[in-house]
């Protein structure tokens, strides 16, 4: 092929490709973060989908899982308090935000209507380094935020900080249950 015919070619695929960058491109759309969506949804429709264990950053087996329903679920049967765990990080939230949303997820997920007012929430994130425990107000008048708190430093975090949070969760569950039940025989409940 000639030298000019080349030159030709050249010219009009750098013509074409100037043709194409200046078609204007579409406007780039920012997706927010799924926070108040999914989540939301799975923990607003518990018939659904419904588990005691809602582990968003798969901190447990589904055997572990089981074994937390399990507690929980007898517990709930005995005491009518029900209890639900769940696991979640940044696909979630902010680790600034972690108090505030979790708060407002305990609040849809619908801790003051669950059973007469005797719900808890607890909330673990491996990501933020955090947990909360939500009490509804009729578990208030049980267990107090000192109480709460004495439960979270002793029996939860100890096991979190090894990286064992199927063994934090489950000895905090079970020092959870264990005070609770005794505070509900001592009142004749």
């Amino acid at each position: 092929m000639k030298t000019s015919t080349r030159i030709l070619l050249l010219f009009l695929s750098c013509l074409q490709l100037s043709i194409l960058c200046a078609q204007p491109t579409p406007k780039t759309i920012s997706i927010p973060r799924p926070k108040d969506d999914i989540l939301m949804r799975v923990v607003t429709f518990p018939d659904t989908v419904w588990r005691s264990t809602i582990d968003f950053e798969a901190l447990f087996t589904e055997r572990e899982k089981h074994q937390l329903d399990s507690l929980m679920q007898d517990f709930e049967k005995r005491s009518h308090i029900h209890i639900a765990v769940t696991t979640l990080g940044s696909f979630s939230t902010d680790a600034k935000d972690f108090e505030d949303y979790t708060f407002r997820l305990a609040n849809v997920w619908g801790m003051e209507q669950k059973n007469n007012n005797s719900a808890i929430f607890i909330a673990i994130s491996k990501e933020f380094r955090q947990m909360r425990i939500h009490n509804s107000l009729g578990i208030q008048n049980i267990l107090s935020d000192e109480e709460t708190s004495k439960i979270i430093q002793g029996y939860f975090i100890p096991e979190f900080k090894k990286g064992n949070y199927f063994e934090g969760t489950r000895n905090g569950l079970l020092e959870l249950l264990s005070f609770l039940n005794n505070k509900l025989n001592r009142s004749g409940f």
